[in-house]
């Protein structure tokens, strides 16, 4: 887990359109791992991956790293699904009783 601090900085290159491209992706990565500004971090990723501005092989790693948070994402909702169906079934079939 990073200091404030470092989030603070983290957050400054990676919404700043003065700092590169790259760097910014770097930045991105960086502030998802930590759980920090999903909703920015992915914003801030599809502007870059869809700017001619920017360099091929800089696209490649947003747009890689959109599929991850997009694909970490749906995981995480679909096991909160399946443990709340879980949780109804184990429910009925031991009180007699349904939750829904």
């Amino acid at each position: 887990m990073l200091k404030p601090e470092l989030i603070n900085e983290l957050q400054i290159i990676a919404f700043s359109t003065a700092a590169t491209a790259s760097n910014r992706v770097a930045a991105c990565r960086s502030l998802y791992a930590n759980g920090q500004c999903q909703d920015r971090v992915r914003t801030t990723l599809d502007m870059i991956a869809q700017s001619v501005k920017t360099p091929d092989s800089v696209r490649i790693k947003a747009i890689d790293l959109i599929d991850k948070i997009t694909t970490d994402t749906g995981n995480a909702d679909q096991q909160a699904v399946d443990a709340e169906s879980v949780r109804d079934t184990l429910m009925e079939q031991y009180t007699g009783c349904q939750t829904t």
